[in-house]
């Protein structure tokens, strides 16, 4: 009932919002004008975040941390096991992002009048709430659970199993979307996720998660770095790494991997 709870409350307050929203059209409907690129804005900036989310669990984030180490083991047994998800229910798979969000949106709506900003409110939320849940069923071997979950990712507002499935496949280094992969062109021209790994390693001289569960990704000149003061620098992990998923090792760096097989 905890679960249930929190979902179906964070639902009703979004829901709320919507309410507020469309009440505020019917007395000013001018102002509707603005409601279009409002919605679309809030859900595309939930997708950015999911993305931005995603990429501090599985890249970032250490899974011994006391408040967020159980979601980041989480990720990262997904990414060996992707069907791990399919014994979840609705409600078991909303009920954290809910109970995170809780406070926010309630706030949200006791203090929110215009309703252009309601809307905008609406879809961003609704979209972070569900960002999980349309992940979890971009995972289903059989399908979409349901008519209407099918005719949100045929109509591109859920993120497909297609679109999620190259996040399963090497390079993993991109492909963060759960929610409806509509922020994925921008991620991918700028090239974003490649210069925060950079910029992590630069700054930390830790590798980012991704690079150690496919170590063919890290960029030849980090290798060459690595290859130079593997002792001081290469994380135990790594070495894991090597024996679980040899097909991920780099096949034209003989040095590198011969540099690892001696540490």
């Amino acid at each position: 009932w905890y679960d249930k709870y929190f979902t179906w409350a964070a639902n009703g307050m979004v829901g709320g919002l919507a309410l507020k929203a469309a009440a505020g059209y019917t007395g000013d409907p001018n102002s509707l004008l603005y409601g279009p690129a409002a919605a679309l804005t809030g859900y595309y900036l939930a997708d950015i975040g999911s993305q931005g989310l995603h990429k501090a669990l599985d890249s970032f984030l250490s899974d011994r941390h006391p408040v967020w180490g159980a979601m980041v083991r989480a990720f990262r047994v997904h990414h060996d096991v992707p069907t791990n998800l399919n014994q979840n229910t609705y409600e078991g798979t909303i009920s954290p992002v809910a109970k995170g969000l809780f406070l926010p949106i309630a706030a949200s709506l006791a203090t929110t009048s215009d309703p252009t900003t309601a809307l905008f409110l609406s879809t961003l939320y609704f979209g972070a709430l569900h960002g999980v849940e349309f992940h979890r069923q971009s995972h289903r071997p059989g399908g979409p659970s349901n008519k209407l979950m099918k005719w949100i990712q045929d109509n591109g507002f859920a993120i497909s199993r297609e679109q999620h499935a190259e996040h399963h496949r090497p390079p993993f280094g991109g492909h963060y979307s759960v929610l409806n992969n509509w922020a994925e062109p921008l991620f991918a021209y700028t090239g974003i996720w490649d210069k925060l790994d950079r910029l992590y390693w630069k700054v930390y001289k830790k590798m980012p998660y991704n690079w150690i569960t496919s170590p063919k990704d890290i960029p030849e000149d980090i290798r060459k770095e690595l290859t130079q003061k593997l002792d001081s620098l290469i994380p135990q992990e790594l070495m894991a790494a090597r024996e679980g998923y040899p097909h991920r090792w780099p096949k034209n760096d003989p040095e590198f991997a011969k540099a690892v097989d001696k540490e």
